[in-house]
């Protein structure tokens, strides 16, 4: 095919041009005609953003021209997506994910190089190196690949379609901000390496910071959103479900919060400088690694967000372990080279505080990847049954059983939740007590009347809190804790933000995303640790009851679309009365139950109802059949014998049931047919048949993967046996608005502290005061 050369030949294009670019960079940062070569560089950039563009622009344009000859539109496209689920289609897989990532790559690329000798050009070597690796990637799970047995079975009249789960409006905004925030982070390690190239360990961090930054706040962005698509889409209760592939977005994340304060660290106290260097290389190199623990097939059997093996462990391996070992390979040899300015030795200081807090945030972020790289680790010949003998009597292990039904043979496994919950909590309560307490110190010692005066309004908050706390029930330790330190956090950066306000808005951006992740904090323990159990109610259709002061009305079944349906409930609490919807139906590709809450806000809490159960009303007059069965409507005996196949003479996929009819000791045979659309609703021509007595009988529904018909007679009459009735899972979810409001304040301040770096920045280059690493 045409499209199929075109697409092929730009990307191999992009990955040709973008490795040239990293060479001419590359040569000119070993001074080799370096002014000439960067030129030459700087074109080639602007020109692999061009072909990136270009491929993007193609796909995107393959998937609203509705091409399912091409095999990645067939498989997750179909002619009913509306124009938003039809551009999120685009990086719904494998190598629409990796080309999301080279555009925005491109574009910071592009960014860095626009202003002329203002980057070391191992920085652009560095980034257009990675682009050329990742479209190589992108080319052996090439999107432009044509559909197999397309000769013999003909371009299909419609394609697969996006999951359910992924028509969202979130599949739309998470990916994409998850990508730039990857792409972001790819800066700070370019940075890193230049530095570690050129011995200039200084004069890197002023360029690099508000990158380091606006990465921060994108990945802390993308995991809100993934967290908040997951808790009003899913239906299992809750945001964040410690999956491996969460975990493995996750790292990076802490990481990135480690590098920010060891940069501050480094900037304003002149140390640690080895520390920063380290963890603008572990920063994305995490990604690296997420990025084959994700799409690598590593964890398809353990994840249900994992990518199925498509090909690509082994070259993502490579590349990781490549570039690992090429970058902290760099490192070590430079390690003894990097002068060291040592800090404060009082326990009791600001520079103490914060180098311990970061020490935690790398700890949990290790315990974190340990745990999530598990079904890795164990499937080490002779590693995975010592280990679960080791970690069984503690934690709840999955033996390959969750996913595959049958555990593995060689003794791979994947550490449960309560692994997490377990060790990261604890960690997490010294990392923000470090962390967020440490600004009310001093910089080398401290001065205890200032810190008195300091944290007087912070200590009384705090006791309000937990007071409060314990007077609605928190008992246990650990939740109490992290009230009271948080809320003393939280009150401490406030007060700081109070002070530095005097200086201007924008020094505020740190304190406030510290004020944001204590919020968040809050709201997780008061949303998980004190969440109601779940409570079960089943009504027919009319029936109301009342749960948590909420009366529920059940107001019946409705057909969404003919692929889903919905049920249609009345929430009443007070004066207040909303109608709301909770999505239940039965998915055929995946053979699967689809079912999405409804979610209710009030002041303090969420009412959480998820739809359990749902059997229809039993309508004598209108019988489901599966393909063999036999029902009684009043005097008709109806059996459901085979399925009447498409003419192939005819264009129209026009398919009928063959029905035996038995009346009045005589069998008919009768044939309603109906024509399938392209969204998989029949037409109304042919569906209704004539039976013998003079009633009509008509095909309501037609599925032929489940081989079901349901049919309806018209004019007997008959009274419906039993309403229609549906069973919900109600829960109330405490403080959860306090997560999105934190980590939204989180991201608001790391922007504010991004965008002041930046201005210093551009300051600094303009006094002729930052030397360029």
């Amino acid at each position: 095919m045409l499209v199929t050369l075109v697409g092929t030949a730009l990307l191999v294009a992009t990955m040709i041009v973008a490795g040239s670019a990293a060479v001419s960079y590359g040569l000119a940062a070993v001074n080799y005609r370096r002014a000439l070569l960067a030129r030459a560089g700087r074109v080639t950039v602007y020109l692999t953003l061009a072909l990136v563009a270009s491929v993007a622009l193609l796909l995107l344009a393959l998937f609203f021209l509705r091409r399912f000859d091409v095999a990645y539109v067939f498989d997750y496209s179909s002619r009913q997506l509306p124009f938003h689920f039809t551009l999120s289609a685009a990086w719904a897989g494998q190598a629409g994910s990796f080309l999301l990532w080279i555009v925005w790559s491109g574009l910071v690329a592009a960014r860095l190089v626009s202003d002329k000798d203002s980057v070391s050009p191992v920085v652009p070597a560095v980034l257009l190196l990675l682009i050329a690796l990742l479209m190589a990637m992108t080319l052996l799970v090439n999107p432009f690949s044509p559909l197999a047995d397309l000769a013999e079975r003909g371009v299909p009249a419609d394609g697969n379609g996006l999951n359910p789960l992924l028509q969202n409006i979130w599949m739309a905004i998470h990916p994409p901000i998850l990508f730039v925030g990857y792409a972001l982070a790819a800066v700070p390690f370019a940075f890193a390496l230049s530095a570690l190239v050129s011995r200039e360990y200084d004069g890197w961090l002023r360029q690099a910071q508000p990158w380091a930054l606006a990465a921060w706040s994108l990945l802390g962005l993308a995991l809100l959103l993934g967290g908040y698509w997951a808790y009003e889409t899913q239906g299992w209760g809750g945001y964040w479900g410690w999956d491996p592939v969460e975990n493995s977005a996750l790292v990076p994340w802490l990481l990135l919060t480690a590098l920010l304060h060891s940069m501050h660290t480094q900037r304003t106290r002149r140390g640690l400088r080895r520390t920063t260097l380290l963890l603008a290389l572990l920063s994305y190199l995490a990604v690296l690694y997420a990025t084959f623990l994700a799409r690598g097939g590593a964890l398809a059997n353990f994840s249900v967000h994992s990518f199925v093996l498509q090909g690509l462990t082994t070259p993502l391996a490579v590349m990781v372990i490549t570039i690992s070992a090429a970058s902290m390979g760099l490192l070590l040899v430079r390690w003894r080279k990097v002068p060291s300015q040592p800090l404060s030795e009082e326990l009791l200081s600001r520079d103490s505080f914060i180098t311990l807090g970061m020490l935690a945030l790398v700890v949990i972020a290790l315990v974190v990847e340990v745990g999530t790289s598990m079904p890795l680790i164990s499937a080490l010949p002779g590693v995975g049954f010592a280990l679960q003998n080791l970690l069984g009597p503690a934690f709840a292990l999955d033996d390959g059983s969750r996913l595959n039904k049958l555990p593995f043979s060689d003794g791979r496994f994947s550490l449960s939740t309560d692994f997490y919950t377990t060790t990261v909590p604890p960690l997490g309560l010294v990392a923000l007590g470090l962390l967020t307490v440490g600004p009310l110190l001093g910089g080398r010692t401290v001065s205890w009347r200032h810190l008195i005066r300091a944290a007087r309004w912070p200590v009384l908050a705090a006791a309000v809190a937990t007071s409060v706390a314990m007077l609605v029930g928190v008992r246990a330790a650990l939740p109490l804790a992290y009230i009271a330190l948080g809320t003393f956090a939280a009150g401490a950066n406030v007060v700081m933000i109070a002070r530095t306000l005097r200086g201007g808005w924008l020094r505020i951006g740190g304190y406030l995303s510290h004020v944001g992740i204590c919020v968040l904090l809050i709201g997780v323990v008061g949303s998980t640790a004190y969440a109601s159990d779940e409570v079960r109610v089943a009504l027919y259709e009319g029936d109301r009851t009342t749960v948590f002061g909420t009366e529920i009305s059940f107001k019946g079944w409705q057909q969404a679309s003919p692929a889903s349906g919905v049920l249609e409930i009345s929430l009443r609490r007070g004066n207040s009365t909303v109608d709301r919807q909770v999505t239940y139906y039965y998915y055929a590709p995946a053979n699967a139950v689809m079912k999405a809450p409804a979610i209710q806000s009030y002041l303090l809490e969420d009412l959480y109802i998820v739809p359990a159960d749902y059997a229809p009303a039993i309508d004598p007059n209108q019988p489901t059949l599966i393909q063999g069965d036999e029902a009684t409507v009043g005097p008709y005996t109806i059996t459901f014998a085979d399925f009447a196949l498409p003419d192939p003479k005819t264009d129209q996929a026009e398919v009928g049931v063959n029905l035996r009819i038995g009346y009045g000791g005589e069998t008919h045979v009768l044939t309603p047919r109906a024509v399938l659309e392209p969204d998989g609703s029949l037409s109304a021509e042919a569906r209704s048949v004539r039976l013998p007595g003079g009633h009509t009988l008509t095909l309501l529904h037609l599925d032929v993967v489940r081989r079901l018909a349901e049919v309806r007679v018209e004019g007997l009459g008959l009274p419906v046996e039993k309403p229609e009735r549906a069973v919900f899972a109600v829960s109330i979810k405490p403080l959860v608005q306090l997560v999105w409001l934190g980590m939204w304040i989180g991201v608001v301040g790391g922007c504010i502290a991004a965008l002041r770096h930046w201005r210093l920045y551009k300051v600094h280059r303009r006094d002729g005061s930052i030397a360029i690493s």
